[in-house]
């Protein structure tokens, strides 16, 4: 990538001689088709990947597949670490709490 994006996505696929790489700064929507042709295909799934500033210096990236919430990080800014975090709890037999799920 030519600048410096807070989300960096690197595609590999059988029609590229060699990856190809792109960048967002705090959202970044992809969603995958599949079929026969562009004509003839439908909505497979879609990802998303968020930037979110918690407090001055930490950002918390999050991963979302069909807007399920699969993986969570803290990027602290200062220290140039992350923290990776589990997935929100859940109580056994319920559907997760709309605000877990919540896109930033």
């Amino acid at each position: 990538m030519s600048r410096a994006y807070s989300i960096g996505n690197d595609v590999e696929a059988c029609i590229y001689n060699s990856s190809k790489s792109w960048g967002a700064k705090d959202t970044c929507n992809v969603n995958v088709n599949v079929g026969s042709s562009s004509k003839y295909s439908n909505h497979f799934v879609s990802h998303t990947t968020t930037k979110k500033e918690i407090k001055k210096n930490l950002f918390e990236f999050r991963f979302y597949v069909n807007k399920q919430i699969i993986k969570r990080a803290l990027f602290d800014n200062l220290t140039k670490s992350f923290n990776f975090l589990d997935r929100e709890p859940s109580t056994m037999n319920q559907e997760p709490n709309p605000k877990q799920l919540e896109l930033f």
